[in-house]
């Protein structure tokens, strides 16, 4: 990853998500140091002209062996990036590796998601922010869910993938008109077709991501107005 990562143009920043695979589903202290040492934060914010982005390390959330003050110094910290990104005029988005749910807010705890009490905690921040999208990994699948007016995103892999659509990318503009998704296969990117091309996407699909050239079966899609 590290030699892919620094081909890149300068001009394109890298922004990690720590995951299970990197500290570990259970996070330890020898896990974080390792981390932090080798990649920097594991949570933190970051700022473009149109975007403010904050990242949670979720291994500090689901599981925690020993890492109470961790935990809570997280919390602590993304309550107060929240009230500040609040104070700002520009949109808003959350990244982390597990979703806070699959299919429904008040789903039992499993590998796949955020234990319920934690995810209460965390939607009812969410509920009362600015933030309009939560982008989320760990699934190997491409998902879709909303609650209220925050819509989740769950993204498909590079590696091996779990659902019917194949190892890709998820391309995300943001405009003056709003924003939108697109999951791109690997073999559909514009590297491995010849040249570049427009990657601009319609207003946003209904039901799953439509790459060009590719219609993929439509993904889960689920919506809530309230969780209990």
């Amino acid at each position: 990853m590290r030699n892919t990562s620094a081909s890149r143009p300068g001009s394109i920043p890298l922004y990690n998500v720590a995951g299970n695979h990197d500290v570990g589903t259970a996070a330890t202290k020898d896990s974080l140091a390792g981390y932090r040492t080798r990649f920097g934060p594991d949570y933190f914010a970051f700022e473009t002209p149109d975007v403010v982005g904050l990242v949670l390390n979720t291994s500090l959330i689901k599981t925690v062996q020993g890492l109470e003050e961790e935990k809570g110094r997280q919390k602590t910290w993304f309550e107060g990036e929240l009230r500040k990104a609040g104070m700002k005029r520009r949109r808003v988005l959350l990244f982390q590796h597990i979703p806070w749910f699959v299919a429904d807010p008040d789903e039992a705890e499993k590998y796949e998601n955020i234990g319920p009490a934690a995810r209460r905690e965390y939607l009812d921040l969410l509920r009362s922010s600015t933030v309009s999208h939560v982008f989320a990994g760990h699934r190997h699948l491409n998902g879709r869910a909303k609650i209220g007016a925050i819509e989740m995103v769950i993204v498909g892999p590079v590696g091996k993938p779990l659902g019917p659509d194949p190892s890709g990318i998820l391309f995300v503009t943001v405009g003056a008109e709003g924003l939108t998704c697109r999951y791109i296969a690997l073999d559909d990117l514009p590297a491995r077709r010849g040249g570049i091309r427009s990657l601009d996407s319609p207003s946003r699909a209904s039901a799953g991501f439509a790459p060009p050239g590719r219609e993929f079966r439509s993904t889960e899609f689920f919506s809530f107005d309230e969780y209990h």
